[in-house]
């Protein structure tokens, strides 16, 4: 009975253990430090576990007995709220400010409800986001309002794109056709504008600066593997969206002539 009541307890902590990875990895979190984290809860656990950890799934492996946990991810974007908040917890368990079925309550609700902000809140932020370059520019106030319109709009049909989702890419070349369109609309009605500033301005939002960054980071600690395949990710992220602002200014082109 004590060995069967064990094994259903080393069953749980592991389950527990291959969820808040899964977020982890899930929220953008860098392979290394998935795998640093999920050790620490192992040993605050009573647990020793190993983690490896690549971009498409999570392996975790009892050090004193023979249990193994496998989970099979995919690729996805970045949620660094839900990264912050397993972390916190994490940290809570390994400092004993939280037990074990505290940790697993946590872990279970950030699972069923993912944390993120509201739509409108995306929106607004990605039209900020897109006057960022013309602050070291010098620019009229009507670029201002055209930066922000049409990054905060060409965002929005990213999202709801990305909700459904299609192709993995096929939000980016979505987004960026609009952005491309939309500049070019603007560029044609008010030639003082500058779609190429517009356009130049609008698409930051869309840039995965943050995975190229952790690619970087995780080929240079070591995680060859994991910083290969998301630095790829990041390249056909830009190719689609290099490929959607051309469509776009072909579009245009067609319309405007020129």
């Amino acid at each position: 009975m004590d060995n069967k009541q064990s094994e259903q307890s080393i069953r749980e902590r592991m389950e527990v253990m291959a969820d808040a990875a899964s977020l982890l990895l899930l929220g953008g979190a860098e392979s290394f430090r998935i795998e640093e984290t999920i050790e620490y809860i192992g040993t605050a656990l009573e647990l020793p576990v190993t983690c490896i950890v690549t971009l498409t799934s999570v392996s975790i492996s009892a050090n004193q007995i023979i249990a193994t946990k496998v989970v099979k991810t995919r690729l996805s974007g970045f949620n660094l709220q839900t990264v912050d908040e397993v972390n916190n917890f994490s940290r809570k368990l390994t400092s004993h400010d939280m037990d074990f079925d505290e940790f697993k309550n946590e872990i279970q609700k950030i699972k069923k409800e993912v944390i993120s902000f509201k739509g409108w809140q995306k929106v607004l932020a990605a039209g900020m986001v897109s006057l960022t370059p013309l602050l070291v520019n010098e620019a009229n106030p009507n670029a201002y309002l055209a930066m922000f319109l049409v990054g905060a709009f060409s965002y929005f049909c990213f999202n709801q794109i990305n909700k459904l989702s299609l192709n993995t890419y096929f939000s980016e070349f979505v987004g960026d056709m609009m952005i491309g369109l939309l500049a070019g609309v603007m560029a044609s009605v008010f030639p003082k504008l500058g779609m190429h500033n517009i356009i130049f301005g609008a698409i930051m939002p869309l840039v995965p600066g943050l995975a190229i960054t952790n690619a970087l980071r995780e080929i240079v600690d070591g995680q060859i593997i994991s910083g290969i395949v998301r630095s790829i990710d990041a390249i056909f992220a830009l190719v689609a969206l290099s490929l959607g602002a051309a469509a776009g200014n072909f579009m245009i082109k067609l319309v405007f002539g020129g």
